[in-house]
Formats: structure tokens, C-alpha cells, sequence
């Protein structure tokens, strides 16, 4: 059983070393929208730096727009990117700033108009989507339902700001930023949890309760948000106070942002590239929402057949896992085959708490050990994929019950087979489990199949 169990991870090996790795990771999109967001805010503060014209401003926003789009069009043909409603989100804002050239360079027009046109299609965007998972029963990921959000309350706010420049509002600048400071507030009190959360982090990490990778993605994640809280407030009052007083010393203050930007973005690409798995392995572990697909649009009949589109589901309070190789069976009450039948793929929701197993208990190969050392070597082989030996071990597939592989390789190895990778079952459904203190099993997530 042992040797064949080898021969299957040996097999198994050979085989990922042809399967083509994913080029477009979740860390490269997150660094992506940090450069898309600094270079916007750069870009302004040059304009608050060196005085030019308003004209020679929107004609580099629209040099970079341009770059964007292009960029995000070799993305998707290329890489087959999910760009979402980014490049037209792009062409959109293009069209807002010929509309603004215009009405700079050569005529006055009603661009309060604008501004409505403007919020109103992002609030009916935002209503489309929240329509289409209440009433229709549409899997969103919540994730884009606030990202939309996010975007209509920055319409509401360009309309604000162009009221005022058309004199239909006669608040000060720091009241017609009040949706930005609104926003910011709310991102500065995360960011501000981020901060103090990595004290208990420290400590858990000296108790080893918690791991290398949650320690270096804490501080990776620090850093990063500084773009989204502490950088942007000090933009929107340097903005105001530009506005609002007369001698303001508006360029040595821009000069200073401007320049904390951009070590910002050295430091964080830099960090990114060090710990480059400790942080694939941190985004990974607080967001395991991403779909287990390939991404070719040519397979997507082959990825239907295949049974590679997972949907998220609610868990019953206890499911039993069993492997006749990493799980010990434990006996359970006659309640447990009824919640496992209730589980079914129209029950589809993302799961908002963990929920804790006493029946998963790790069983050691005391048969095996004969000394301290030997002792050390099997722990450390057994916390880590049988596949890579690297990262450690936190799926389980079911109904086969095995387990010991690592996010990256399972996903890997679904890109070839909707199969278990030892005995070659169809997998139904996918646990991601977590050793808690006590030394048991935490299910975090779970996700079905569709055959």
C-alpha cells in the first residue's frame, strides 16, 4: 500500500512539472491596483508641484488611461486576464475627461449634468448586481458587490466637487470632500486594526500558534493599505487646503506626499518580491474565494465536462473527515449522515465563520518512531504537502476523504483531473481545514462541485 501510494505522488510529480503555472496571481493583481492608484495620485500632485496648466493635467490623465486600457487589453487576450468592467470603466472615465478638456479649452458647458449621468450608471450598476443575488439567486462574490459600492460613493463624490466648480454649491472644500473623508475614516479604523492585530499575531507566533506567513503578510498588508487610508486623507487635505487658503505652501507639502508614494511603492514591490510565498500564502489563506478554474476560454467546454466550476456552500455544524492515511475515524452519531445529505448544491453561500471539529484528530505514526530525531523528521514530513514538501498541507477532498496537498498543487492538478490525485475518485467537494490550538481540525471553507 505505502509503495503504491509513492509510486501515485511520484506519477503525480512528474505530471505538475508539464502543467503551465498560473501567470496572473492574486498578488500581481493587488500590486497592480496599487501602481493604478499611486500613479493617479502622482500624476496630481505634479500638477500641485510644478503649477502648469489644468489642460497639460488632463492630457496626462488621459496619456495614462490610454496605457491602461492597452495594458488591460493584452491582459485579457494574452493571459485571458478577468478584467471585469475595468477597460470600460476606463473608456468611461476617457470620456468624462474629453468632456472636461473641453469645457476648459474652448467652451463653458453644463458639466453639473454630467455629474448625474455619471452616479446614476454606477448606482444602477450596483443595483443590477445586488438585484441579480437577492431576487435571482446569482453567485456574487461579495467582494465585487462593495468594490461597485465603493465606486458609486466616488461618483457621488465627483459630483459634489462639480457642483462646487459650477458654483450650484456654496459649501467649503473640506464639506464637498465629506463622502472622501467619510470613506477614508472607515479605511484609516481598518487599517488602524490591521496595526494593532499583528501584536497578538507576534504573540501567537512565539506560542506557535500561528505561522512565518501570517506574521510577514500582516506587515505586507500594513503597508499596502497605507495606500488606500493614510496616503489618500493626506491627499484630500493638502486638495483643501490648496482650496481654501491662500498661502498654503501647497508644493513643499505635494513634494513630500509625492516622494512617500513612491518609497511606498519601491518598499511594498520590493517586500512583495523577498517573501514572495510567504505572502502568496497569507492572500491565499484570508481569501480562498477564488474559483479552482482554468482560465483558457478554448477549455471551457472540456472544464464544464470536467466538473472544474466550484460554488461556495453553508456547512452543517459538524462534517466528518476520514483518510486511512492523515485522518483517524471517529465514530459520530447517526445526525451526521443527515447533515451531510443537507449539504447539496442548492444551498450555495459563502461561508462567514469557522466551524470547529472534534473529530478530526492527527494521528501519529508512533509504530515508526524510534528516537527524538526520527520523531522531529515525521512531524515536519507530515505538516507538509506530500506533493511539494513545501507549504503546509490544509485541503481535504471528499467523498475519498484524503488530503495532505497544498492549495497551489490541488489547483494544479484540477487543471488535468476533476479525480483525487491518490485514489483517483471523483471529487464532490473540497474542505480547507486548519490546525487550531487544542491540535483538531477547523473546516474555514468548503467547496462543491458541479458534475
Amino acid at each position: 500500500m505505502s509503495q503504491h501510494r509513492s509510486q501515485q505522488i511520484a506519477q503525480f510529480q512528474q505530471d505538475l512539472a508539464f502543467t503551465p503555472l498560473e501567470s496572473i496571481t492574486k498578488l500581481s493583481k493587488l500590486l497592480f491596483l496599487l501602481v493604478f492608484t499611486n500613479v493617479y495620485l502622482l500624476i496630481y500632485l505634479t500638477y500641485l508641484v510644478f503649477s502648469y496648466d489644468l489642460k497639460q493635467l488632463i492630457i496626462f490623465y488621459f496619456s495614462f488611461d490610454a496605457m491602461m486600457m492597452l495594458f488591460l487589453i493584452i491582459l485579457k487576450i494574452k493571459f485571458s486576464f478577468a478584467v471585469g468592467n475595468s477597460i470600460f470603466d476606463i473608456f468611461f472615465s476617457t470620456i468624462f475627461k474629453t468632456i472636461l478638456f473641453i469645457h476648459f479649452r474652448f467652451r463653458e458647458l453644463e458639466i453639473q449634468c454630467l455629474g448625474y449621468a455619471v452616479f446614476a450608471y454606477y448606482l444602477l450598476r450596483l443595483f443590477a448586481l445586488l438585484f441579480q443575488k437577492v431576487f435571482r439567486k446569482v453567485f456574487i462574490q461579495r467582494y465585487y458587490i462593495y468594490i461597485q459600492g465603493i465606486k458609486a460613493l466616488l461618483a457621488l463624490q465627483l459630483m459634489l466637487i462639480l457642483f462646487k466648480w459650477k458654483g450650484v454649491l456654496e459649501w467649503n472644500w473640506f464639506v464637498i470632500f465629506s463622502v472622501a473623508w467619510s470613506l477614508l475614516v472607515i479605511f484609516f479604523i481598518f487599517h488602524l486594526i490591521l496595526i494593532l492585530s499583528i501584536i497578538e499575531i507576534m504573540h501567537d507566533y512565539l506560542l506557535r500558534r500561528a505561522s512565518k506567513s501570517q506574521i510577514i503578510g500582516s506587515v505586507w498588508l500594513i503597508l499596502y493599505f497605507c495606500s488606500f487610508s493614510g496616503i489618500p486623507m493626506w491627499f484630500c487635505y493638502i486638495i483643501c487646503q490648496n482650496q481654501e487658503i491662500i498661502n498654503y505652501p501647497t508644493s513643499q507639502t505635494s513634494l513630500t506626499l509625492s516622494i512617500i508614494v513612491i518609497l511606498q511603492t519601491f518598499i511594498i514591490f520590493i517586500f512583495s518580491t523577498i517573501f514572495r510565498q510567504h505572502v502568496k500564502n497569507y492572500i491565499q489563506d484570508i481569501g480562498f474565494e477564488e474559483q479552482i478554474q482554468t482560465s483558457n476560454p478554448k477549455d471551457t467546454k472540456q472544464q464544464q465536462s470536467k466538473a472544474n466550476n466550484s460554488l461556495k456552500i453553508t456547512l452543517p455544524k459538524k462534517l466528518i473527515q476520514v483518510s486511512s492515511t492523515y485522518f483517524e475515524f471517529f465514530k459520530q452519531p447517526s445526525q451526521q449522515n443527515q447533515q451531510i445529505q443537507n449539504v447539496t448544491t442548492n444551498n450555495f453561500s459563502v461561508i462567514n465563520q469557522k466551524v470547529r471539529l472534534n473529530a478530526f484528530e492527527f494521528v501519529a505514526r508512533m509504530d515508526q518512531i524510534h528516537s527524538p530525531e526520527k520523531e522531529s523528521k515525521l512531524m515536519q514530513n507530515e505538516e507538509k504537502c506530500q506533493v511539494c514538501f513545501l507549504q503546509e498541507p490544509h485541503i481535504v477532498m471528499l467523498p475519498c476523504r484524503h488530503g495532505g496537498i497544498c492549495n497551489d498543487c490541488l489547483k494544479q492538478w484540477l487543471q488535468k483531473s476533476p479525480n483525487c490525485y491518490l485514489c483517483r475518485q471523483k471529487i464532490h467537494q473540497l474542505c480547507k481545514i486548519q490546525k487550531d490550538e487544542s491540535g483538531n481540525f477547523t473546516i474555514k471553507e468548503i467547496a462543491v462541485f458541479k458534475i
